[in-house]
């Protein structure tokens, strides 16, 4: 998948074959592997069951997930 990295509006014109560029639904997941940055420590522990049980309780069904938003 192509990353456009253009800073200015008029870049991009001057390349309208860049905009026009719409990924297949099998590449978005690949890229979002390839892309994925480790967070490292706290973040992998804050993610087990026991530690989020301890930090929500039982209302952790009932929180917004808003991380992918």
């Amino acid at each position: 998948m192509p990353i456009i990295a253009a800073s200015r509006g008029r870049r991009l014109a001057g390349r309208p074959g860049s905009v026009d560029v719409r990924p297949d639904a099998d590449a978005l997941p690949r890229h979002d592997e390839v892309s994925a940055v480790p967070l490292g420590c706290p973040h992998h522990a804050l993610r087990e069951p026991v530690i989020t049980g301890n930090i929500h309780g039982d209302r952790r069904a009932a929180a917004d997930d808003r991380r992918f938003t």
